[in-house]
């Protein structure tokens, strides 16, 4: 399982701040804009119908990837660099992934 891999667990500990959302939630929340909407609300706003779904925003909370699927811990351990490296200002993920993944 990914998220019980310890490199995983301590790396997106250390650079990323999760949060988990429940797709058919009625908790309310306050979006990126301020406005308060349940937690069905923010998948439906953002696209996210199926999950796992891991949804990477950047400080001002415009969506910086959208992953679906199981990720094996190696991956998402790239995923993560190419956030936190800022390798997408330059490259797309599938780029970066493949390029590093030797």
């Amino acid at each position: 399982m990914t998220f019980q891999d310890r490199e995983v667990q301590t790396y997106y500990t250390k650079h990323f701040n999760m949060v988990e959302i429940d797709i058919k939630g009625n908790l309310e929340l306050v979006d990126f804009d301020g406005k308060k909407l349940t937690e069905r609300q923010f998948a439906l706003k953002h696209g996210v119908r199926l999950t796992p779904v891991f949804m990477f925003l950047d400080k001002k909370g415009d969506v910086v990837a959208k992953v679906p699927g199981y990720i094996e811990p190696r991956e998402f351990l790239l995923i993560g660099r190419w956030i936190v490296e800022e390798h997408y200002k330059r490259t797309n993920l599938v780029n970066f992934l493949r390029e590093n993944k030797k």
